[in-house]
């Protein structure tokens, strides 16, 4: 718990608190009903969530939700932040600093590499040092259903002997997150980790908000999958299928989504489209910014995610305007794939902001770009080190909440 002269405290909710944060997350984020009641059924009971609250009364929130991400090869737990939001009469208080500042601190002492969150708006998080570090992949597509086409519901509907019904186990929720999991592992650096929860927990999010996780079979064997949401549009969150599967399954997108406009965020980083639309299906191809991320622990993060193709030394001075802890100059040592940072007094090779750290490391920009936006500095002749440093660009987080 933490408090300040003007009686403000700063504390972890407890489960009795659940009432009063549900009401400010409706009147701040005027979600439905259906999906607020998800949100709290499933995430409340395993998140963290704080609280500032002024006199008693609840004025802010931030909600810390827990995932497990591979990255560069190793499991780390990591909080994705959601819900940050502050009464709309106590707005313009540096109620979102205080609540950052504490996330920054405890998260610190976790040893947690980075923490991660999807803007509403980018401006609100620059100043802490948040990166863009991801860009979604999208496929945009609308198809107009003839006046022949029979449109029926996903757990009866057939095509070419391809069946489409939910997923209604722990065991099939069980078996796709194998197969996934053993797929993004391959294609990705940096990728959310699956189990039978996460799909438990995806399902009941895509039917509050009008979908469903379903699987495609044929022949008595899954042949793909199939996870949307479906309201004023149709959003499909994920689209995977054996190879010989593919043409039918984008068919029987084209029926089941016929008259609504449509996105697909693609597993695959080639796209699941791919040209394989037909029809007057109208496919639009586009990447946006998603994810931004923030390095917390600076040690933790490069021993986790720095690497070399070669063994190298690389002198770095680090500006973090949030975490004292990170700040000055460091020595980083890779011998054999393995990162060392330790203090240093040394000469500086380059200076960097540790939101430059996060995208160089991650690969969303180049060393080019950084220095063009003096977010990396190149004070010695290291290019020749540089050059072995090997970036994560390869990132894959496409979670909501």
């Amino acid at each position: 718990m933490k408090s300040d002269k003007n009686n403000r405290i700063i504390r972890y909710a407890q489960p009795g608190d659940r009432d009063e944060l549900y009401r400010l997350w409706q009147a701040c984020f005027h979600d439905t009903d259906a999906f607020t009641d998800y949100y709290f059924d499933y995430y409340f009971r395993e998140n963290q969530v704080l609280m500032l609250e002024d006199d008693g009364q609840l004025k802010a929130m931030l909600h810390l939700n827990p995932y497990r991400l591979m990255a560069a090869g190793t499991p780390v737990d990591s909080w994705y932040i959601v819900g940050v939001a502050t009464d709309a009469g106590y707005r313009h208080r540096g109620a979102m600093t205080a609540l950052l500042e504490k996330v920054f601190q405890d998260v610190y002492e976790e040893g947690m590499p980075f923490v991660y969150l999807m803007p509403a708006d980018e401006a609100i998080y620059r100043p802490f040092q948040f990166a863009y570090i991801y860009d979604q992949q999208v496929e945009s597509f609308y198809w107009e259903k003839d006046n022949t086409a029979d449109v029926v519901a996903a757990a009866s509907y057939e095509e070419d002997s391809m069946s489409c019904c939910p997923v209604v186990s722990m065991e099939e929720r069980a078996r796709l997150a194998e197969g996934v999991n053993q797929y993004v592992q391959k294609h990705y650096n940096i990728c959310t980790l699956r189990d039978a929860h996460y799909y438990e927990r995806l399902q009941m999010e895509n039917r509050a908000d009008g979908g469903d996780l379903l699987l495609m079979k044929a022949g008595g064997r899954t042949v793909g999958y199939l996870s949307y949401a479906r309201e004023e549009a149709a959003e499909i969150r994920e689209a995977g299928c054996l190879p010989e599967w593919h043409q039918r399954a984008v068919q029987w997108m084209q029926r089941f989504f016929a008259d609504i406009k449509c996105e697909l965020l693609p597993l695959t980083p080639e796209g699941f489209l791919r040209g394989s639309y037909s029809g007057d299906m109208d496919v639009k191809s586009f990447r946006r910014p998603i994810i931004m991320g923030r390095i917390i622990h600076l040690q933790s993060w490069v021993q986790l995610i720095g690497s070399g193709l070669q063994d190298f030394t690389l002198c770095m001075d680090i500006k973090d305007d949030w975490i004292e802890s990170n700040q000055g100059t460091w020595l980083w040592q890779s011998v054999n794939g393995q990162s060392v940072l330790i203090r240093s007094d040394q000469q500086p090779d380059i200076g960097l902001t540790i939101d430059g750290c996060m995208q160089w490391l991650t690969g969303y920009h180049s060393l080019d770009e950084l220095e063009m936006a003096k977010k990396i500095i190149i004070k010695t002749d290291c290019r020749d080190v540089l050059d072995k440093i090997q970036v994560q660009g390869r990132i894959l987080i496409n979670e909501i909440v």
